[in-house]
């Protein structure tokens, strides 16, 4: 306790039976560093406390170094403010700072266990500015103010598959400020799925109890290329996100959810973020006002067809852009719609 422990050597292994009481934790600085059946226990409240850490980024001056393949697995985790930490550059973009260069690379968190303090901030799992992360089949609980699994700043290659999450008040899941390739796919959360500023990220068949937010707002790229297909969340939204600086979300294709409800909007598009958005074949049950809304934009086209609603509303609002609506039932609409070319059915009647 007191001081952080560096790992400056290649090809270690740590294999754990009994328990680690630490503050600081463990600072990995070099590649082929594998961690199994480790039990972690934080000894202090506060914001350094990581069990495993991996910071490269380059101080000024220095050459930049690369380090590869980070495992750990099959590990107990418990207070600590990230479990798991790996930076490859800084938090927020600053300056002509690259996001296409990786000094860490090669990152998989797997069966592993996170708790966090109660009541005090925390997440679980957080990689920045990294090539290859994997968070496969974890569990978390807790946590506030941070997500329980982050790929935040132009991480590339992300797979969130199989998780578990409970009690994370802020966000089970987060791909965020120009990260991408990303699946989110097959995990059971307690809080919200959040992709933020990030592009080419495929959301299914997860279970997210408070939702699915797609946002664009800080300038860091277009949110672009986003796939949000048979999950089972509270509702799905598509807007800006905080004091909004730029960028657009173009190309979001909702498809095949269940969408519980118990809010405004069980799926919501806003023109003022969004191009192209198409809204297909979801169920909409629960107690929403609206079961669809779209706010139309000049930039705005939307597809809407062969959704389920729940008797409630399906609210075209404002003007301009394009809305085309169809073959939507057990919704009463509201505002204007745009006609379709009659060569969008593309069908013969004999004897019309």
């Amino acid at each position: 306790e007191g001081k952080e422990v560096f790992i400056n050597r290649e090809n270690i292994t740590f294999i754990g039976e009994g328990v680690i009481n630490c503050d600081y934790g463990f600072r990995i600085k070099a590649s082929n560093f594998y961690a199994h059946g480790m039990r972690m226990k934080s000894s202090k409240n506060m914001q350094n406390s990581r069990a495993f850490m991996s910071d490269m980024q380059a101080k000024e001056g220095e050459e930049q170094k690369y380090i590869s393949n980070l495992n750990f697995k099959e590990c107990n985790f418990e207070g600590f403010f990230y479990s798991v930490c790996c930076i490859g550059g800084a938090y927020e973009y600053e300056g002509t700072e690259s996001d296409h260069i990786y000094p860490i690379s090669d990152v998989v968190i797997e069966n592993c266990i996170s708790r966090a303090r109660t009541g005090s901030n925390a997440g679980h799992f957080q990689c920045i500015q990294i090539k290859n992360i994997s968070y496969i089949n974890n569990r978390t609980y807790g946590g506030q103010n941070a997500s329980s699994y982050n790929a935040i700043k132009g991480n590339g290659n992300i797979r969130v598959i199989g998780n578990y999450e409970e009690g994370n008040s802020f966000a089970s899941c987060e791909i965020e400020n120009g990260s991408g390739k990303a699946v989110v796919a097959n995990n059971t959360f307690s809080h919200k799925i959040w992709i933020d500023d990030s592009y080419d990220v495929v959301v299914n068949a997860n279970i997210a109890e408070n939702g699915i937010s797609v946002t664009v707002g800080s300038d860091n790229g277009d949110c672009k290329n986003i796939i949000v297909s048979n999950n089972v969340t509270k509702n799905i939204r598509c807007e800006q996100f905080g004091t909004y600086i730029g960028g657009l979300i173009q190309n979001v294709n909702i498809s095949g959810n269940t969408v519980k409800g118990d809010n405004t909007h069980g799926i919501w598009i806003h023109g003022n973020a969004v191009v192209n958005a198409k809204v297909s074949n979801n169920f909409i049950t629960g107690t929403n006002t609206n079961d669809i809304s779209i706010q139309r934009n000049a930039q705005l086209i939307c597809y809407i067809s062969g959704n389920f609603g729940s008797g409630k509303i399906l609210l075209i609002a404002g003007t301009g852009g394009k809305v085309f609506a169809v073959d939507n039932f057990n919704m009463v609409s509201s505002g204007n719609r745009d006609s379709l070319p009659a060569s969008h059915l593309e069908r013969e009647f004999n004897g019309l």
